[in-house]
């Protein structure tokens, strides 16, 4: 196994990236490490300061093009990644990470087909949004699919194959930053899944069958601190089949387990001597499969009065979500979830190892790496590698 550390422009960015100013990117003196990505070719006459792996070559520099607001605007990558099985389409968002309470600044996404013909770098689709952009995934089996969060907590979903509207799918606006998303398969419907994770600490599972219009599931992060439950803010987020890994604003590390969190395919909550006077929807069921029985009898009789009061002849995940629930009840705790040693200060990448699924990394502001194993609490190893760093197995 070998472990990447680099040095991160935000806590949000999730790869490794040399970002070049000059077109032509001949030499690392000239880079702009904030919108640029990958020198093309390999620089000769270094220094000693230019010192670069020679196992490393150079393929391709990719430059922004006609994006004058990018270096106007003061904007950075905050994430990147590859898309799914062939790995020859690259995206990029671009926002700030300073940035505090509603943001009205525009963001951008940009796409580099890398199996086409790209000498000149230029992005093959670029669009903008209304807020910074802050996280994106590649649909693990469709590639010309990514999904993309907004600084002002809405999911993006965009098809490039589809040329007349490429943004396929959106969802609201929940006020806080999405941080993190992955993708996750439900192997009773044979569906992809997204998984958000936002600053306020709900981890929410979406489906693309109603376009992200509402969640179909999700809970919260909150831990018992000095015998205090305190809200966590969602800052990283790593899965694997069994887990998922969440790294806090506050250093905490959290390991949540999938299946006992996460209903996949039909809930069985109408099969448990759950009293339905309507017809409920797959989704609506599911959604309230995590809640408890007793909070649960009180939630069905409630939305089902809404539903009745509104003349629905049934309850649909619409139904459920417009009821006034509060969130922390309709998303609760999950149901096994345990913290792990914290970092000092918040947490900027948490990677499962794609060889090994007992096996994660950590890495926070405190400068630390930490490896773990799901079987232990104790830290396996830790480095010092420098102040502010992302990281991720190779």
């Amino acid at each position: 196994m070998q472990v990447k550390t680099h040095d991160a422009p935000s806590q949000t960015t999730r790869a490794s990236i040399f970002q070049g100013k000059d077109k032509s990117c001949q030499t690392r003196k000239k880079c702009d490490t904030s919108t640029q990505i990958a020198p093309q070719n390999r620089p000769s006459g270094r220094t000693q300061d230019q010192s670069i792996d020679e196992n490393v070559q150079y393929a391709h520099c990719l430059i922004q093009d006609k994006c004058g607001d990018v270096k106007a605007k003061g904007l950075r990558i905050t994430c990147i990644d590859w898309g799914g099985v062939t790995g020859s389409l690259l995206a990029a968002t671009y926002g700030k990470i300073d940035e505090h309470g509603w943001c009205s600044e525009f963001g951008r996404i940009n796409f580099w087909n890398l199996s086409a013909n790209h000498s000149d770098g230029k992005p093959s689709a670029s669009f903008e949004h209304s807020s910074y952009l802050m996280s994106v995934a590649a649909h693990p089996e469709r590639p010309s699919m990514f999904s993309a969060g907004s600084f002002n907590g809405e999911i993006l979903l965009f098809d490039l194959n589809n040329d007349s509207q490429p943004l396929i799918a959106r969802s609201k606006t929940n006020a806080f930053p999405i941080n993190s998303l992955q993708w996750i398969f439900d192997a009773n419907y044979g569906e992809w899944l997204i998984l958000s994770m936002s600053a306020d600490g709900y981890i929410l599972l979406w489906t693309i069958s109603n376009k992200l219009k509402f969640p179909i599931q999700g809970f919260n992060i909150r831990c018992n601190l000095n015998g205090e439950v305190h809200a966590l803010s969602g800052t990283a987020m790593s899965s694997s089949a069994r887990d998922i890994i969440v790294g806090s604003g506050a250093g905490v590390v959290l390991k949540i387990d999938v299946n006992s969190s996460i209903v996949f395919g039909r809930s069985t909550i109408s099969e448990d001597g759950t009293k339905m006077r309507l017809k409920w929807s797959k989704n609506a069921r599911r959604i309230l499969s995590q809640v408890t029985s007793k909070q649960r009898d009180n939630m069905i009789k409630r939305i089902e009065t809404k539903a009745m009061e509104e003349k629905r002849r049934g309850v649909d995940i619409e139904t459920v979500i417009n009821a006034g629930i509060p969130m922390k009840e309709l998303f609760p705790i999950p149901k096994i979830m345990t913290a792990n040693n914290p970092h000092i200060g918040p947490i900027t990448s948490v990677d499962y190892s794609p060889f090994n699924q007992d096996m994660y990394l950590t890495a926070g502001r405190d400068g630390m790496l930490k490896l773990y194993s799901s079987l232990t609490k104790e830290i396996l190893l830790t480095l010092e590698p420098s102040s502010t760093f992302l990281a991720e197995h190779s």
